[in-house]
Parts: C-alpha cells; structure tokens; sequence
C-alpha cells in the first residue's frame, strides 16, 4: 500500500482535481441523458442515468442525441460523437491514474494494472489527465448546446 506521504503536495492536490472534474464531467452527461430522456421531470430519468458506467453513459447519450436529433445537420452530431471520444480518452486516462495496484520504488509511486504496463504518477500526468477531462466537459458542453438549441427540449 503507498501511502500519502509518498506523493508531494502538489499530486496530491492535482489528484483531488481530478476526482472533482470527473465527477463533474460524469455530473454533465447524467444531466444530458435526464434532458434528453425527460426534459420536464428530469429527476427519475437521472437516477436511471447516475446508476450507468460511465461507458454506458457515454454510449447512452450518443444514442439519444441522434434519435432526439435525427435531422441535425451533420456537423453538430459529428461534434457530440468526438465529444464523447474524448470523454472516452479521459475516462480511460484517469483509469490509468486511479484503478490498479500502486507502488513505491525509489522515490515515484506507479500505477500497476494487469492489462498494460506500470506508469508513474507524476505531477505532469495528473495535470494532463486534468486537462484532456476539462476538454471533454467543454467539447461536450458546447455540442449539447448546439443539439439542445435546435428543440429547447421540445421532442416530437
């Protein structure tokens, strides 16, 4: 087990960052899939949405905004798809940071999983993990926008 000791002030900060965005980005998809599903009384249709995995959330919200939008123009679909890769490629890089076996040797803690090789967790990957998170809550926040303003929440 690797204690908080082995980590400076700084990763320990940037990993308290990281929890945060995620759970504000996971927050952003559940309020998308309770819009889409129920715009009027969002409330049960969140905790349906609160209860997925995070790919599912993903795969969900893809699926709504193409039968909420079928006559979308293209590229603001194409929007949300790469949005949504991106939330991918975040999810997958905090996976990398928080899910597996830490160590300690030699003064850096790695990240041990048995699908892929041991990383170290430095200050520059929690921050890069940060960011590429920060960028799929806005790819994702600014192609919902695009997609919402076309009906208002006014489904057929």
């Amino acid at each position: 087990m690797v204690g908080r000791a082995a980590f400076t002030q700084d990763v320990l900060a940037e990993l308290g960052w990281l929890t945060i965005a995620f759970s504000g980005l996971e927050d952003l998809l559940v309020t998308c899939i309770g819009e889409l599903l129920n715009p009027g009384d969002q409330e049960p249709a969140r905790d349906v949405a609160a209860r997925m995995g995070f790919r599912d959330k993903r795969e969900t919200l893809k699926r709504l905004c193409f039968q909420r939008y079928p006559q979308a123009a293209p590229e603001l679909l194409a929007a949300m798809t790469a949005a949504l890769k991106t939330c991918e490629a975040a999810g997958s890089a905090r996976n990398d940071l928080v899910h597996g076996l830490a160590d300690y040797d030699r003064g850096v803690v790695f990240m041990s999983r048995t699908d892929k090789p041991s990383k170290p967790i430095t200050l520059d990957k929690v921050q890069a993990v940060n960011a590429l998170i920060f960028d799929a809550f806005r790819q994702t926040a600014n192609a919902i926008a695009s997609l919402w303003n076309l009906t208002m929440g006014d489904f057929e």
